[in-house]
């Protein structure tokens, strides 16, 4: 039979090995846990450095896309003064979006609007022609079908789907043409004013030649060459 002393003596050495289980445990998830807060951190140093070098180079998406928004946002602001700062950025992004969609140079495609419409989407010129970039009703009837839409002239008059369709029609001309003049000279005057201009024949339209012109410089001006 133990004595009161022998069984003190035994319940305290098994207190002390239960207290030094609980304490490997506890040790060993503190351990695991600072393990794992390790590697967060060294997760988000590796990303946040990615991310400094992205934007060191220029290369972030984001931050390029809103840079370029803001910039034909207040050039668009420029040359219609009478828009409204939120309309103007909804063109500037749809622009933008629309150009990556269909891999449209979106400077070119500021440049365009620039020269047809001046960034009015109720335009009509004396022509027809409807809308932001200047698009002629049968023309938009072949394009919305192209697209899959049902056509009517009030779908000119959308900003965002006039955008498209033009974007639809240059990257159509990209196709067959490399240089940005020829493909402008198709846009103004269709694919034989392309040919012309292409050929430097003296059949190019006088119209054409200028129109080139004016949209080109446009171009260089966004795009930051002579």
């Amino acid at each position: 039979m133990e004595t009161p002393i022998k069984y003190a003596r035994h319940l305290t050495g098994t207190m002390v090995n239960v207290f030094l289980l609980v304490l490997l445990i506890v040790a060993t998830y503190f351990v695991w846990d600072g393990r794992e807060e390790i590697k967060d951190i060294r997760t988000s140093y590796t990303k946040g450095l990615k991310l400094i070098q992205r934007l060191e180079a220029g290369l972030d998406p984001l931050l390029v896309r809103q840079q370029a928004i803001l910039k034909y946002r207040d050039f668009i602001l420029e040359i219609n003064n009478k828009m409204n700062p939120e309309e103007a950025y909804k063109i500037a992004s749809d622009n933008w979006d629309l150009s990556q969609k269909y891999r449209v140079d979106p400077n070119l495609l500021m440049a365009l609007q620039r020269q047809e419409s001046g960034y009015k989407s109720d335009a009509v010129s004396y022509m027809g022609a409807i809308g932001l970039n200047q698009i002629m009703p049968p023309t938009g009837r072949i394009l919305a079908r192209a697209l899959n839409w049902s056509y009517s002239d009030s779908l000119l008059y959308d900003s965002r789907a006039n955008t498209e369709m033009a974007c639809l029609y240059l990257q159509n001309a990209g196709l067959t043409y490399t240089r940005n003049e020829v493909i402008l000279a198709s846009y103004n005057g269709g694919f034989r004013q392309a040919h012309y201009y292409l050929t430097n024949s003296d059949r190019l339209a006088e119209e054409t030649r200028n129109y080139v012109t004016r949209v080109m410089k446009v171009y260089r001006s966004f795009s930051g060459s002579s």
